[in-house]
């Protein structure tokens, strides 16, 4: 699998069918300009769609994917930022530049905590962030999120054929730092007086499991009597849509949202005055697959870019592994894979 660089959903109108991106190792893809891809990583495909309020080139909603090194780890994010178009601009490049940073990491909490520390310099400027960062374990298909006010992403489960809310009891178990006092999960950027902690929550993704994270334009479309949709309403809606074909699925809800309301399928926001993200997952019955060749080529190429970093050849970041033997020794080693959990 050979290395890329950064880059960036195009952006434009509507086409009749997402375009396709392969992930490649130590990409980070996205942005907050106007989307609507497929994108594929080892063992899961996604599906992204963001519509700028509008329709600017870019807007408050920011989406973000990530594949490590060997395939093994996939990050994502989205996240809804106070304001709209060029503004937001600085703040995606500071996302981005964080998603590289620990785009080898298994453990998503430093990722985490260097966001939230970034939006707690910005909250001088009256800027704030809901946001889900999640990430996905390929040898064990592992899901682990983390929500900073966001609303909550929803999860079909394929052998049980059900669509629930990520998080609700008995479907999630839910782990925290040690010290429980103090804010917790408060959006990004808000001044509680000291700094919040955020909860991971874990589940096992089984083979065609869904998951779907979007942003607050969804819940709170109104219908043509101006009833909000809400979570309950989008857990119906969802449940009327087929998970067997899952690129049919984000279209779907854009569709009945446009419908709530009256409005054209093909306006901005479907249904609501403001940005539009929805990202949906779904775990392939494949997994990262990487000769020893190949990772030996992947390995000396790393090599030379940290040789560079060291040197200061490069202005980015570099994004050094986790250093555990579930990352280091898994990359070679497949017993070492474990489970991604403390």
């Amino acid at each position: 699998m050979p290395g890329s660089e950064d880059s960036t959903g195009e952006a434009g109108g509507t086409p009749a069918a997402p375009r396709a991106h392969v992930m490649q190792c130590m990409e980070v893809w996205g942005g907050n300009e106007a989307a609507d891809n497929a994108v594929t990583m080892p063992g899961l495909q996604t599906w992204v769609l963001s519509r700028p309020y509008r329709g600017e080139a870019s807007g408050g909603d920011i989406h973000y994917l990530s594949s490590c090194m060997t395939g093994r780890i996939t990050r994502l994010l989205v996240a809804d930022v106070s304001g709209h178009g060029a503004s937001v601009s600085d703040v995606a490049n500071t996302l981005r530049r964080l998603m590289r940073k620990y785009v080898n990491y298994i453990d998503q909490r430093r990722f985490v905590t260097d966001m939230s520390r970034e939006f707690g310099e910005l909250a001088q400027a009256g800027r704030f962030a809901t946001a889900v960062a999640a990430t996905y374990w390929g040898p064990t298909g592992e899901f682990v999120a983390c929500n900073a006010g966001h609303p909550r992403p929803l999860w079909y489960r394929s052998a049980a054929k059900e669509w629930s809310v990520l998080g609700e009891a008995g479907r999630a178990r839910r782990t925290a730092r040690a010290d429980q006092s103090g804010p917790s999960n408060l959006p990004l950027g808000l001044d509680a007086g000291e700094p919040p902690r955020y909860d991971e929550l874990r589940v096992r993704l089984a083979p065609d499991d869904l998951v779907l994270l979007y942003t607050d334009s969804v819940t709170e479309s109104r219908d043509a009597g101006g009833r909000l949709l809400g979570e309950r309403g989008l857990l119906d809606l969802v449940r009327t849509l087929d998970p067997s074909r899952p690129a049919e699925l984000i279209p779907g809800i854009v569709a009945a949202l446009a419908g709530r309301s009256g409005a054209d399928a093909g306006a901005i926001s479907g249904a609501s005055d403001d940005d539009l993200t929805l990202l949906l997952l779904r775990r392939t019955r494949d997994g990262p697959r990487m000769t020893m060749h190949d990772k030996l080529v992947g390995l000396a190429q790393y090599g030379r870019k940290a040789v560079d970093a060291i040197r200061g050849g490069s202005d980015h970041p570099f994004p050094w592994p986790e250093l555990t033997l579930r990352n280091i020794g898994g990359a070679f080693i497949r017993a070492f894979n474990g489970r991604a959990e403390r």
